[in-house]
Protein backbone atom coordinates (compact mmCIF):
# COMPACT_ATOMS: atom_id res chain seq x y z
CA UNK A 1 0.00 0.00 0.00
CA UNK A 2 1.26 3.31 -1.09
CA UNK A 3 1.57 6.06 0.71
CA UNK A 4 -0.90 9.24 0.47
CA UNK A 5 -0.57 11.37 -2.39
CA UNK A 6 2.48 9.15 -3.66
CA UNK A 7 2.26 8.54 -7.18
CA UNK A 8 2.90 5.25 -9.16
CA UNK A 9 6.05 5.30 -11.16
CA UNK A 10 5.93 4.98 -15.21
CA UNK A 11 6.58 1.26 -14.86
CA UNK A 12 3.59 0.92 -12.43
CA UNK A 13 1.47 2.57 -14.32
CA UNK A 14 1.76 1.15 -17.85
CA UNK A 15 1.14 -1.90 -16.20
CA UNK A 16 -1.97 -0.96 -14.61
CA UNK A 17 -3.46 0.87 -17.92
CA UNK A 18 -2.66 -2.87 -19.68
CA UNK A 19 -4.22 -4.84 -17.26
CA UNK A 20 -7.57 -2.02 -16.73
CA UNK A 21 -8.10 -1.96 -20.74
CA UNK A 22 -7.67 -5.84 -21.10
CA UNK A 23 -10.14 -6.86 -18.23
CA UNK A 24 -11.89 -3.97 -17.54
CA UNK A 25 -13.03 -1.63 -20.27
CA UNK A 26 -15.47 -4.06 -22.12
CA UNK A 27 -17.45 -4.91 -19.33
CA UNK A 28 -17.23 -0.85 -18.05
CA UNK A 29 -18.99 0.27 -21.53
CA UNK A 30 -21.51 -2.58 -21.28
CA UNK A 31 -22.45 -1.30 -17.26
CA UNK A 32 -22.08 2.34 -18.57
CA UNK A 33 -24.64 1.91 -21.96
CA UNK A 34 -27.37 -0.08 -19.44
CA UNK A 35 -27.20 2.52 -16.72
CA UNK A 36 -27.76 5.54 -19.29
CA UNK A 37 -30.79 3.29 -20.80
CA UNK A 38 -32.03 3.02 -17.08
CA UNK A 39 -31.40 6.56 -16.66
CA UNK A 40 -33.99 7.09 -19.81
CA UNK A 41 -36.10 4.60 -18.56
CA UNK A 42 -36.37 6.06 -15.44
CA UNK A 43 -36.94 9.48 -16.51
CA UNK A 44 -39.65 8.27 -18.90
CA UNK A 45 -41.33 7.76 -15.88
CA UNK A 46 -44.61 10.02 -14.54
CA UNK A 47 -46.36 9.56 -11.30
CA UNK A 48 -49.72 7.38 -11.70
CA UNK A 49 -51.06 10.25 -9.03
CA UNK A 50 -50.27 13.85 -8.27
CA UNK A 51 -52.54 16.18 -6.56
CA UNK A 52 -51.68 19.75 -4.69
CA UNK A 53 -54.52 20.86 -3.02
CA UNK A 54 -55.19 24.91 -3.57
CA UNK A 55 -55.39 27.12 -0.02
CA UNK A 56 -59.29 27.05 -0.50
CA UNK A 57 -59.02 23.53 -0.82
CA UNK A 58 -57.67 22.83 2.54
CA UNK A 59 -59.97 22.06 5.32
CA UNK A 60 -59.66 21.92 8.89
CA UNK A 61 -61.38 18.92 10.32
CA UNK A 62 -60.79 17.68 13.94
CA UNK A 63 -57.33 15.41 13.95
CA UNK A 64 -55.66 13.11 16.52
CA UNK A 65 -52.57 11.49 16.38
CA UNK A 66 -51.09 7.86 18.98
CA UNK A 67 -47.71 8.23 19.94
CA UNK A 68 -45.61 5.88 22.66
CA UNK A 69 -42.42 7.01 24.34
CA UNK A 70 -39.97 4.74 26.16
CA UNK A 71 -37.97 5.71 29.55
CA UNK A 72 -35.75 3.04 31.37
CA UNK A 73 -34.82 3.00 35.02
CA UNK A 74 -32.02 1.26 36.31
CA UNK A 75 -30.19 0.96 32.84
CA UNK A 76 -28.48 -1.56 32.45
CA UNK A 77 -28.73 -3.58 35.76
CA UNK A 78 -30.28 -6.83 36.46
CA UNK A 79 -33.37 -4.64 37.93
CA UNK A 80 -33.22 -2.62 34.69
CA UNK A 81 -37.32 -1.68 33.69
CA UNK A 82 -38.87 -0.46 30.42
CA UNK A 83 -41.99 2.15 31.59
CA UNK A 84 -43.95 2.92 28.19
CA UNK A 85 -46.66 5.50 27.70
CA UNK A 86 -48.89 5.93 24.95
CA UNK A 87 -51.08 8.57 24.54
CA UNK A 88 -53.43 10.44 22.21
CA UNK A 89 -52.76 13.98 21.15
CA UNK A 90 -54.99 16.80 19.52
CA UNK A 91 -55.15 20.36 19.03
CA UNK A 92 -57.01 22.04 22.14
CA UNK A 93 -59.80 22.90 20.02
CA UNK A 94 -60.79 19.16 19.62
CA UNK A 95 -59.99 17.97 23.21
CA UNK A 96 -63.30 17.67 24.27
CA UNK A 97 -64.79 16.62 20.98
CA UNK A 98 -62.63 13.41 21.70
CA UNK A 99 -62.12 13.59 25.31
CA UNK A 100 -58.70 13.43 24.75
CA UNK A 101 -57.67 13.13 27.89
CA UNK A 102 -59.08 9.04 28.43
CA UNK A 103 -56.44 8.27 25.51
CA UNK A 104 -53.51 7.90 27.89
CA UNK A 105 -51.85 5.06 29.57
CA UNK A 106 -48.66 3.76 31.24
CA UNK A 107 -47.25 0.06 31.73
CA UNK A 108 -43.47 -1.54 32.34
CA UNK A 109 -41.80 -4.46 31.43
CA UNK A 110 -38.78 -6.20 33.53
CA UNK A 111 -36.32 -5.77 30.52
CA UNK A 112 -33.66 -6.92 33.66
CA UNK A 113 -35.41 -9.94 33.78
CA UNK A 114 -34.99 -10.89 30.10
CA UNK A 115 -31.48 -10.22 29.73
CA UNK A 116 -30.17 -12.10 32.70
CA UNK A 117 -32.65 -14.57 33.72
CA UNK A 118 -30.28 -16.59 35.58
CA UNK A 119 -29.15 -13.75 37.64
CA UNK A 120 -32.49 -13.61 38.65
CA UNK A 121 -33.65 -17.26 39.08
CA UNK A 122 -36.16 -17.76 36.55
CA UNK A 123 -36.09 -18.95 33.30
CA UNK A 124 -36.48 -16.04 30.26
CA UNK A 125 -39.64 -18.27 29.32
CA UNK A 126 -41.28 -17.20 33.14
CA UNK A 127 -40.12 -13.33 32.71
CA UNK A 128 -41.41 -13.21 29.61
CA UNK A 129 -44.84 -14.52 30.56
CA UNK A 130 -44.61 -12.28 33.71
CA UNK A 131 -44.23 -9.44 30.98
CA UNK A 132 -47.17 -10.27 28.79
CA UNK A 133 -49.09 -10.95 31.91
CA UNK A 134 -48.53 -7.33 32.88
CA UNK A 135 -49.02 -5.94 29.19
CA UNK A 136 -52.64 -7.83 29.04
CA UNK A 137 -53.79 -5.92 32.10
CA UNK A 138 -53.60 -2.92 30.16
CA UNK A 139 -57.23 -1.57 30.12
CA UNK A 140 -57.10 -0.59 26.04
CA UNK A 141 -55.64 -3.96 25.43
CA UNK A 142 -58.72 -5.32 27.23
CA UNK A 143 -61.15 -2.91 25.15
CA UNK A 144 -59.24 -3.75 22.14
CA UNK A 145 -59.39 -7.10 21.81
CA UNK A 146 -62.92 -7.45 22.94
CA UNK A 147 -63.74 -4.83 19.61
CA UNK A 148 -61.39 -7.49 17.61
CA UNK A 149 -63.19 -10.53 19.38
CA UNK A 150 -59.88 -11.81 20.31
CA UNK A 151 -60.13 -14.18 23.52
CA UNK A 152 -57.68 -12.83 26.01
CA UNK A 153 -56.20 -15.97 26.50
CA UNK A 154 -55.47 -16.25 22.90
CA UNK A 155 -53.76 -13.39 22.83
CA UNK A 156 -51.97 -14.47 26.06
CA UNK A 157 -50.52 -17.10 23.86
CA UNK A 158 -49.86 -15.90 20.68
CA UNK A 159 -47.70 -13.29 22.66
CA UNK A 160 -45.93 -15.95 24.65
CA UNK A 161 -45.06 -17.88 21.59
CA UNK A 162 -44.12 -14.84 20.05
CA UNK A 163 -42.01 -13.76 22.54
CA UNK A 164 -39.80 -16.73 23.08
CA UNK A 165 -39.30 -17.28 19.37
CA UNK A 166 -37.41 -13.74 19.65
CA UNK A 167 -35.98 -14.36 22.68
CA UNK A 168 -37.41 -11.27 24.33
CA UNK A 169 -35.41 -8.88 22.03
CA UNK A 170 -36.82 -5.73 21.33
CA UNK A 171 -40.01 -6.76 23.69
CA UNK A 172 -40.26 -2.70 24.48
CA UNK A 173 -40.72 -1.63 21.14
CA UNK A 174 -42.63 -4.52 20.71
CA UNK A 175 -44.87 -3.66 23.49
CA UNK A 176 -45.48 -0.16 22.47
CA UNK A 177 -46.51 -0.79 18.76
CA UNK A 178 -48.72 -3.26 20.44
CA UNK A 179 -50.41 -0.71 23.09
CA UNK A 180 -50.49 2.18 20.24
CA UNK A 181 -52.44 -0.02 18.07
CA UNK A 182 -54.87 -1.04 20.97
CA UNK A 183 -55.32 2.44 21.68
CA UNK A 184 -55.96 3.04 17.67
CA UNK A 185 -59.18 0.45 17.92
CA UNK A 186 -60.59 1.65 20.98
CA UNK A 187 -60.23 5.48 19.73
CA UNK A 188 -61.99 4.46 16.01
CA UNK A 189 -64.55 2.37 18.39
CA UNK A 190 -65.42 5.28 20.57
CA UNK A 191 -65.44 7.74 18.12
CA UNK A 192 -68.36 5.96 16.15
CA UNK A 193 -70.83 7.25 19.09
CA UNK A 194 -70.08 11.17 17.81
CA UNK A 195 -70.29 10.55 14.47
CA UNK A 196 -68.88 13.22 13.40
CA UNK A 197 -65.99 13.65 10.52
CA UNK A 198 -62.63 13.02 12.11
CA UNK A 199 -59.20 11.93 11.12
CA UNK A 200 -56.81 9.64 12.93
CA UNK A 201 -53.22 9.71 11.83
CA UNK A 202 -50.93 6.83 13.19
CA UNK A 203 -47.08 7.79 13.11
CA UNK A 204 -45.56 5.23 11.29
CA UNK A 205 -46.82 2.05 9.89
CA UNK A 206 -50.41 1.50 9.68
CA UNK A 207 -50.69 -2.20 9.49
CA UNK A 208 -48.51 -3.91 11.43
CA UNK A 209 -46.56 -7.16 10.69
CA UNK A 210 -46.56 -10.14 12.28
CA UNK A 211 -42.78 -9.55 13.79
CA UNK A 212 -43.99 -7.12 15.90
CA UNK A 213 -47.17 -7.77 16.92
CA UNK A 214 -47.53 -11.86 16.61
CA UNK A 215 -49.59 -13.21 13.99
CA UNK A 216 -53.27 -13.37 15.78
CA UNK A 217 -52.75 -9.73 16.77
CA UNK A 218 -51.64 -8.15 13.42
CA UNK A 219 -54.23 -9.92 11.46
CA UNK A 220 -56.86 -8.75 13.30
CA UNK A 221 -55.89 -5.16 13.28
CA UNK A 222 -55.31 -5.23 9.77
CA UNK A 223 -59.00 -6.86 9.48
CA UNK A 224 -60.03 -4.17 11.49
CA UNK A 225 -58.43 -1.38 9.70
CA UNK A 226 -59.33 -2.35 6.41
CA UNK A 227 -62.83 -1.61 6.76
CA UNK A 228 -63.72 1.73 5.78
CA UNK A 229 -62.10 3.93 8.80
CA UNK A 230 -61.08 7.38 9.22
CA UNK A 231 -57.42 6.42 9.78
CA UNK A 232 -54.00 6.58 7.90
CA UNK A 233 -50.26 6.24 8.57
CA UNK A 234 -47.86 8.37 8.07
CA UNK A 235 -43.87 7.31 7.53
CA UNK A 236 -41.09 9.87 7.67
CA UNK A 237 -38.13 7.27 7.04
CA UNK A 238 -39.68 5.63 3.84
CA UNK A 239 -37.44 2.70 2.27
CA UNK A 240 -38.95 4.49 -1.05
CA UNK A 241 -36.70 7.14 -0.44
CA UNK A 242 -33.66 6.21 1.64
CA UNK A 243 -31.57 6.58 -1.15
CA UNK A 244 -30.14 3.05 -1.37
CA UNK A 245 -31.42 2.26 -4.97
CA UNK A 246 -31.88 4.56 -8.51
CA UNK A 247 -35.60 4.87 -7.83
CA UNK A 248 -35.42 6.08 -4.31
CA UNK A 249 -33.19 8.79 -6.28
CA UNK A 250 -35.93 9.22 -9.18
CA UNK A 251 -38.56 9.96 -6.76
CA UNK A 252 -36.33 12.45 -4.25
CA UNK A 253 -35.47 14.11 -7.49
CA UNK A 254 -39.21 14.07 -8.75
CA UNK A 255 -40.51 15.56 -5.32
CA UNK A 256 -37.32 18.25 -5.30
CA UNK A 257 -39.51 19.51 -8.52
CA UNK A 258 -42.76 20.28 -7.78
CA UNK A 259 -44.72 22.51 -5.13
CA UNK A 260 -44.76 21.94 -1.39
CA UNK A 261 -47.61 20.07 -0.68
CA UNK A 262 -47.66 17.87 -3.44
CA UNK A 263 -49.08 14.42 -2.67
CA UNK A 264 -48.20 12.05 -5.58
CA UNK A 265 -48.26 8.13 -6.40
CA UNK A 266 -45.34 6.23 -7.92
CA UNK A 267 -46.32 3.85 -11.57
CA UNK A 268 -47.07 0.42 -9.83
CA UNK A 269 -44.34 -1.09 -11.63
CA UNK A 270 -42.10 0.96 -9.29
CA UNK A 271 -43.63 0.19 -7.15
CA UNK A 272 -43.48 -3.38 -7.56
CA UNK A 273 -39.40 -3.39 -8.20
CA UNK A 274 -39.22 -1.63 -4.63
CA UNK A 275 -41.82 -3.92 -2.46
CA UNK A 276 -42.95 -6.85 -4.70
CA UNK A 277 -45.55 -7.49 -2.24
CA UNK A 278 -47.35 -4.04 -2.76
CA UNK A 279 -50.28 -5.29 -4.68
CA UNK A 280 -51.30 -7.90 -1.86
CA UNK A 281 -51.20 -4.83 0.77
CA UNK A 282 -54.12 -3.62 2.39
CA UNK A 283 -53.76 -0.19 1.67
CA UNK A 284 -52.32 2.38 -0.96
CA UNK A 285 -48.93 4.33 -0.79
CA UNK A 286 -49.21 7.88 -1.21
CA UNK A 287 -46.20 10.43 -1.03
CA UNK A 288 -45.87 13.91 0.17
CA UNK A 289 -43.60 16.22 -0.50
CA UNK A 290 -42.39 19.02 2.09
CA UNK A 291 -40.46 21.92 1.01
CA UNK A 292 -38.77 21.04 -2.04
CA UNK A 293 -38.27 17.39 -0.85
CA UNK A 294 -36.29 18.63 2.58
CA UNK A 295 -39.33 15.63 3.77
CA UNK A 296 -41.13 13.31 1.55
CA UNK A 297 -43.53 11.09 3.79
CA UNK A 298 -45.17 7.82 2.95
CA UNK A 299 -48.79 8.02 3.29
CA UNK A 300 -50.67 4.40 4.13
CA UNK A 301 -54.20 4.97 3.15
CA UNK A 302 -56.73 1.68 3.63
CA UNK A 303 -57.54 0.89 -0.08
CA UNK A 304 -61.09 1.47 0.61
CA UNK A 305 -60.46 4.75 1.32
CA UNK A 306 -58.22 5.61 -1.47
CA UNK A 307 -60.31 5.95 -4.53
CA UNK A 308 -59.81 9.50 -5.81
CA UNK A 309 -62.83 11.13 -4.93
CA UNK A 310 -62.66 9.68 -1.56
CA UNK A 311 -58.98 10.26 -1.00
CA UNK A 312 -58.93 13.88 -2.05
CA UNK A 313 -60.87 15.11 1.15
CA UNK A 314 -57.63 12.94 3.19
CA UNK A 315 -55.00 14.35 1.53
CA UNK A 316 -56.61 18.20 2.26
CA UNK A 317 -57.01 17.45 5.60
CA UNK A 318 -53.41 16.31 5.96
CA UNK A 319 -52.41 19.34 4.19
CA UNK A 320 -53.93 21.58 6.65
CA UNK A 321 -51.37 20.14 9.40
CA UNK A 322 -47.97 20.53 7.35
CA UNK A 323 -45.59 22.26 9.72
CA UNK A 324 -41.68 23.65 9.40
CA UNK A 325 -41.07 22.20 12.80
CA UNK A 326 -38.72 19.13 12.73
CA UNK A 327 -37.87 19.87 9.23
CA UNK A 328 -40.97 19.35 7.87
CA UNK A 329 -44.06 17.23 9.86
CA UNK A 330 -47.25 17.19 10.63
CA UNK A 331 -48.63 19.45 13.42
CA UNK A 332 -51.37 16.53 14.80
CA UNK A 333 -48.16 14.06 15.42
CA UNK A 334 -46.20 16.70 17.42
CA UNK A 335 -49.19 16.83 19.71
CA UNK A 336 -49.41 13.00 20.46
CA UNK A 337 -45.38 13.47 20.53
CA UNK A 338 -45.64 15.88 23.27
CA UNK A 339 -47.97 13.87 25.33
CA UNK A 340 -46.09 10.65 24.72
CA UNK A 341 -42.91 11.53 25.56
CA UNK A 342 -40.93 10.65 28.33
CA UNK A 343 -37.76 12.31 29.59
CA UNK A 344 -33.98 9.97 30.11
CA UNK A 345 -33.01 12.78 32.44
CA UNK A 346 -35.88 12.43 34.42
CA UNK A 347 -35.87 8.44 34.10
CA UNK A 348 -32.16 9.02 35.96
CA UNK A 349 -33.54 11.29 38.20
CA UNK A 350 -36.10 9.06 39.35
CA UNK A 351 -33.78 6.33 39.30
CA UNK A 352 -31.12 7.28 41.80
CA UNK A 353 -34.06 8.82 44.11
CA UNK A 354 -35.75 5.31 44.09
CA UNK A 355 -32.11 3.60 44.59
CA UNK A 356 -31.73 5.21 47.53
CA UNK A 357 -35.27 4.58 48.95
CA UNK A 358 -34.97 0.83 48.09
CA UNK A 359 -31.15 1.20 49.72
CA UNK A 360 -33.04 2.44 52.90
CA UNK A 361 -35.51 -0.39 53.18
CA UNK A 362 -32.92 -2.47 52.89
CA UNK A 363 -30.91 -1.42 55.58
CA UNK A 364 -33.93 -1.03 57.73
CA UNK A 365 -35.32 -4.78 56.94
CA UNK A 366 -31.92 -6.23 58.02
CA UNK A 367 -31.81 -3.88 60.96
CA UNK A 368 -35.36 -5.08 62.09
CA UNK A 369 -34.51 -8.69 61.27
CA UNK A 370 -30.91 -8.36 63.51
CA UNK A 371 -33.60 -6.85 66.29
CA UNK A 372 -35.76 -10.21 66.18
CA UNK A 373 -33.13 -12.56 65.60
CA UNK A 374 -31.32 -10.96 68.86
CA UNK A 375 -35.28 -10.60 70.85
CA UNK A 376 -35.59 -14.48 70.06
CA UNK A 377 -31.97 -15.44 71.28
CA UNK A 378 -33.10 -13.48 74.51
CA UNK A 379 -35.93 -15.24 74.68
CA UNK A 380 -34.38 -18.76 74.55
CA UNK A 381 -31.82 -17.91 77.12
CA UNK A 382 -34.56 -17.30 79.47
Amino acid sequence: MGYKNERATLNQFSSLEEYARKNLKESITEISALSNAREVEMRLLKPSFEYCPSKEEIKNIPMASIDGGIATLFTGELSEVKILRVAAGCAAEYADTFGIQKYQTYTHLFSGKLKWPDGVGITLENAIEENVDILLQNGFIIQAVNVLEISLGDLRQALISHFTRLRGKSMEDNFREILELSMMVCFLDDQKQNKKEFLLVKDGTLFPSKTTSSGLFSEHVCEYFSKPQPVVGVIKSSRFVNRENSWSKLIIDYASSVKSHTFFRVPKRVELIVDPRSEDNPYRRFFLSLFGGESIYEIQIPKKASEKEKVQPILQALASQITFSYGGSLIVNSYAHEMASLSESEANFLTQDMRSEVLKEIKDKKKNTQKDDKKNEGDTNE
